[in-house]
């Protein structure tokens, strides 16, 4: 029985199931470029390596990364849209981009704002804190002993 529910979920899987698996895999392998010239690139250095370590008398050993990113990070795909991913989420569903830097720049002046307020409040505070424990200090001092 659980065998029919997980067949007919992958027969009729949502936007936000595909979505995921096609990130997870756009993650995990080179999607956006042609395999092929990669693949003859990786057997190229793989010859090389064999050929040193085979000429200088060594294990064969290969680095945990033959081939280096070019871009030097990953792009997601052009179907990554984190409001199908999400589709309940409110903050995804916004993609007016002079909007959303309008919000980011009240964002940092509220916060800029907020620090110079809890600075204050802190040199407020210990201005306050000092004074009650300089009139306690002179309190104590003059105190007559019993």
């Amino acid at each position: 029985e659980h065998v029919d529910q997980v067949i007919h979920e992958l027969m009729d899987a949502s936007s936000a199931k595909l979505l995921y698996q096609d990130t997870i895999l756009h993650d995990a392998l080179e999607c956006r470029t042609p395999a092929a010239p990669r693949m003859a690139e990786l057997i190229g250095k793989m010859i090389e390596i064999g050929r040193d370590a085979r000429r200088s008398g060594q294990a064969l050993l290969f680095p945990a990364e033959l081939m280096v990113n070019t871009c030097g990070h990953h792009l997601p795909e052009e179907k990554f849209d984190l409001a199908k991913l999400y589709p309940g989420h409110k903050t995804f569903s916004q993609m007016d981009k002079v909007e959303m830097q309008s919000e980011i720049g009240n964002l940092r002046r509220d916060m800029a704002r907020s620090e110079a307020w809890a600075r204050e409040f802190m040199r407020s505070f210990e201005y306050r804190l000092a004074e009650r424990l300089l009139k306690l200090k002179k309190k104590m001092m003059f105190r007559r002993p019993k």
